[in-house]
Order: C-alpha cells, then structure tokens, then sequence
C-alpha cells in the first residue's frame, strides 16, 4: 500500500508569486509609521527581521530550486535600500549592518529550508 501524502497549499503557488508576496509585505512593513516614534520604525525592522528568514525558509522548504531567485526577490527591498544608503554623504552604519544581517539571514534561512525540502522529498519518493 501507498501512504498518500497531502500537499500543502502553498505547493500549489509558484516560488516567484510567494517571493513577490513577501518583497511587497516588506514594503508594508516599512511603510507603516508608529505614532509618537522619534528613532523610525524599529518595530517593523524586528518584526521583518523575523518574517524575512522564515519566510524564505519556508518557501525553500515548499520549492527547494527556488534557492536561486527567492532570497533576491524577497531582499529587493533591503537591495534597493542599501544602494540608496550608500550614495548618502552620511550613513547611517547601524542601519546598514541590520539590513545586511537581515539579508545574511535570509540566505541561511533558503539555505536550511532547501536542505529541509530536499530531504523530505526524497522521503517521500522512496516510499
């Protein structure tokens, strides 16, 4: 007998389209201001600190050959930033590390996550 596995809904949404998904909720993050907040959005830097990684975990996990193009799209925001940061007289040197360990992350994050799916889909194949 075959033990039927049951797809995830995400395994029905192109890597591309999950990808596109986070790069725009990043720009919803950054967008929304915190009433009374004088040192920017920190809050939504936290929180996008957490959701970028797990999300290209996931999304590694679901489509392990999205490695190549989903830490790209999803950083794109963090890309275009860092580019703008760095033709400013002045930068802002926190700012910019934080931005590049949020990149570095989410390479570790699609990096695990591909490790993951592989593994789970030759599990699933072998039965």
């Amino acid at each position: 007998m075959k033990k039927e596995t049951k797809k995830s809904r995400l395994a029905g949404i192109p890597a591309w389209a999950l990808s596109l998904m986070v790069f725009f909720a990043s720009i919803g993050l950054f967008a929304l201001p915190l009433p009374g907040s004088n040192d920017g959005n920190i809050f939504g830097l936290i929180i996008y600190m957490i959701l970028l990684p797990a999300a290209c975990l996931i999304i590694c996990k679901t489509h392990p050959k999205s490695i190549w193009y989903t830490p790209v799209i999803s950083n794109a925001f963090i890309i275009y930033s860092l580019i703008s940061i760095s033709f400013s007289k002045h930068p802002n040197l926190t700012f910019v590390i934080l931005l590049s360990g949020c990149i570095v992350l989410s390479v570790i994050g699609a990096i695990v996550g591909t490790s993951i799916g592989k593994h789970s889909n030759n599990q699933v194949k072998s039965q």
